[in-house]
């Protein structure tokens, strides 16, 4: 089982407070000035965002697929190298510009029914990082969520727009 995420952790916090607040745990009427702020608070708290369904898979089950889907299609094993493979993840983030110039945030191609668009190619952009990290970075021992983790761990310690860039 996994741990709960941040946002079903702070959803059991409201509302828990709620529950205080509305079973008056006070000795005067209403709510106290602490409760109050604290009213304020989580009714600023935006809609809540739904939780991703429980059987989303993980990167490394998505991994898997990808390696297995390879796999059946005769694309692995190959002989590519890693600057290879990251020359391909650039030609998916190429062919996603192109679409955006294009103005084609997602179409299906009429003659075969192929998804094309920004989003198709961001999609295929995924699905080749997936496949790069399986070929090349898990079997040296790294693992993609944790990795994952590990980062959004540090950027969460970064400073609003660190380094001064405008993009």
């Amino acid at each position: 089982m996994t741990e709960p995420s941040e946002l079903t952790q702070l959803r059991n916090v409201v509302a828990r407070a709620r529950e205080l607040i509305e079973e008056g745990h006070h000795s005067t009427s209403g709510p106290c000035e602490t409760c109050k702020a604290f009213i304020v608070l989580i009714n600023s708290v935006p809609p809540s965002v739904p939780e991703p369904p429980n059987d989303a898979k993980t990167l490394n089950e998505m991994m898997a697929e990808i390696v297995e889907f390879e796999h059946g299609k005769g694309w692995q094993p190959n002989d590519n190298r890693f600057l290879e493979s990251l020359a391909l993840l650039h030609s998916e983030i190429s062919e996603a510009l192109e679409a955006y110039r294009d103005k084609d945030w997602g179409s299906v191609r009429e003659s075969d029914g192929k998804p094309e668009g920004v989003t198709s190619e961001l999609a295929d952009t995924f699905i080749r990082l997936l496949s790069t990290w399986a070929q090349f970075l898990t079997p040296l021992g790294h693992d993609l969520e944790e990795q994952y983790e590990r980062k959004m761990a540090y950027n969460r310690t970064r400073p609003y727009r660190h380094g001064g860039r405008t993009i």
